[in-house]
């Protein structure tokens, strides 16, 4: 019997280092799906939020449909300016407004933002309207489709991109993503 004691004494030593290295490796495995679901949650999230700069940039352009067209306009401030948008005018609001800083004439954004071999919506499209210089800009809203403030006497609206006018003019996408 003592010696059937002394085994079970020993058994239970046995047992609770085997358990609690158990419980120990059990709490590295959680700890590390727990950092691998981390990681896997801030991918989505960084992946829905870049989803959703273009439908915001859509969005805003959208609100603005039908503002006038004023030469040098921004829509914003005080005096003539306030009145309406030229181009560039109104793709540095719309971009202002869903939180990105772009140069203020279609040349600069042209110039300085990253090329999109493939628009998506919400990169600016950019046109030579008169020679080969880069003179006007608008938003590509998808489905062949643009918005832009387009000329004194007009207002903003969309465009199909697939138009001789535009297609003929077109140079080339840009984009903030």
């Amino acid at each position: 019997m003592k010696e059937l004691i002394r085994k079970a004494h020993a058994y239970r030593f046995l047992v609770i280092p085997l358990y609690f290295a158990g419980a120990v490796f059990s709490i590295i495995l959680s700890r590390e799906v727990e950092m691998e679901q981390a990681v896997r949650d801030h991918w989505q999230m960084r992946e829905a939020a870049e989803q959703e700069i273009p439908a915001r940039i859509v969005s805003i352009a959208a609100r603005y449909e039908g503002r006038a067209y004023a030469f040098g306009g921004t829509g914003v401030g005080t005096g003539v300016t306030d009145r309406g948008f030229d181009c560039s005018g109104f793709t540095q609001q719309v971009y202002r407004e869903a939180g990105f800083r772009i140069p203020r004439t279609s040349r600069e954004q042209y110039r300085l933002l990253k090329a999109s071999e493939e628009p998506l919506p919400g990169d600016l499209l950019f046109f030579a309207i008169d020679g080969d210089s880069i003179s006007h800009v608008g938003i590509f809203t998808g489905d062949g489709k643009f918005i832009h403030a387009p000329k004194t006497g007009d207002s903003v609206r969309y465009e199909e991109l697939h138009v001789d006018y535009w297609r003929d003019r077109y140079r080339g996408a840009r984009t903030v993503r």
